[in-house]
């Protein structure tokens, strides 16, 4: 009687463990990255400059966990990087040479809050100085 309560009891708390929600890793992420995203992205004003707003369209390519970003029309022909932790903790990456900005770095930080949006801040780093972003992306394809 003692061995089947043992092994009922060990039973249930490996098939606990198999189906938790937190052990998903075998499974995939909840959320995927991967397709095209439209990106508003929002520079507060500094001194004397107002507030700076643009639009991008990013087309996510590689894995779940990291790979290329495709399309920077802010500046044209530039590629980023970027890669996804924990299955929703988001870094985008641009470095380029802007010819009136000068070198350029663009760092993206957030979170993949569904598997059509995701949103977070970030910094635009240039030859000017350092401001910080916010951003909000929805996935059009």
């Amino acid at each position: 009687m003692k061995a089947r309560i043992l092994f009922l009891i060990i039973s249930i708390t490996v098939m606990g463990l198999l189906f938790h929600p937190a052990c998903k890793s075998e499974e995939g992420c909840e959320f995927s990255i991967l397709g095209t995203w439209s990106v508003n992205i929002n520079i507060p004003g500094w001194d004397a400059a107002p507030p700076y707003v643009w639009v991008e369209t990013l087309t996510f390519s590689g894995t779940e966990e990291n790979g290329t970003i495709i399309g920077w029309n802010y500046m044209p022909g530039q590629t980023g990087t970027y890669s996804v932790t924990n299955c929703t903790a988001v870094q985008m990456l641009y470095n380029y040479v802007d010819s009136y900005w000068g070198q350029t770095s663009v760092v993206f930080n957030g979170t993949l809050t569904s598997d059509t949006s995701m949103n977070g801040n970030g910094t635009f780093d240039d030859d000017y100085g350092l401001h910080n972003l916010t951003w909000n992306a929805t996935k059009v394809m």
